[in-house]
């Protein structure tokens, strides 16, 4: 793929007006608060953790620590989008892929790709495994936000919208969870070519009822080595 808790509530003080803030903890390490609400009317659940980027609601390490995939529901039928490059954790320049697929697999998919330097941010269709099978669509559309940003700490943000129902291969859900494909350059080239080891899946519900998951290209590997080791200690 070229384009891989809420506490209980603070009790509140005894004596004198009811209407007085909590007092503070009294010692030790709160847990996090839970994602602030989207700015619609959509519902959505806890299940996922709080964006740290400004103007959305959650997000998801889709490679820890350094590639983070953020999103806010801001209506029943759009979810805003933006995939966070971590400086330390990239080349300077390449691309950035988040796909959406049938059954988790490079193809086929829809996948929004974008350049990490001065590019463009485009809906593509993967239809097979060679280059000449990864073309430009207008099929679904992406947004008026759909954008390269880079920020004054020399972190990427590539930011797009997806739509209830749109897509060609995987319609985009607003509800449950959806089977992601990720990847990125992992040679710094904003060409579209094979992007070695640097890839994975995920699934995310972009309404935050279910917790959403990642699993990177190493974490595939760390699984065949221990499927190895199972199936030598079998023969012993």
């Amino acid at each position: 793929l070229p384009p891989r808790g809420a506490t209980d509530p603070l009790p509140l003080p005894t004596g004198g007006a009811t209407d007085s803030p909590p007092p503070p903890p009294s010692g030790g390490a709160t847990a996090a608060p839970p994602p602030p609400p989207p700015p619609s009317s959509f519902a959505t659940g806890r299940a996922c953790p709080a964006s740290t980027l400004p103007g959305y609601a959650f997000q998801l390490a889709l490679r820890r620590p350094n590639l983070i995939l953020h999103w806010v529901p801001v209506s029943a039928t759009q979810v805003d989008m933006a995939i966070e490059a971590k400086a330390a954790g990239r080349a300077k320049g390449g691309w950035i892929s988040l796909g959406w697929s049938p059954k988790g697999k490079m193809s086929p998919a829809d996948a929004v790709i974008g350049n990490m330097v001065g590019g463009l941010v485009m809906p593509y269709v993967i239809k097979g495994y060679k280059m000449s099978k990864l073309q430009p669509t207008s099929a679904f559309k992406i947004g008026d936000n759909a954008a390269t940003v880079t920020t004054a700490t020399n972190d990427t943000i590539i930011t797009f919208s997806r739509y209830k129902n749109s897509g060609v291969y995987a319609r985009f859900p607003m509800v449950g969870l959806t089977k992601l494909i990720w990847a990125f350059s992992n040679s710094g080239s904003p060409s579209l070519a094979f992007h070695g080891d640097s890839y994975g899946t995920a699934k995310v519900d972009f309404s935050c009822r279910y917790a959403p998951s990642s699993k990177a290209e190493e974490d595939y590997e760390d699984e065949d080595d221990d499927n190895n080791d199972d199936n030598q200690t079998r023969r012993k």
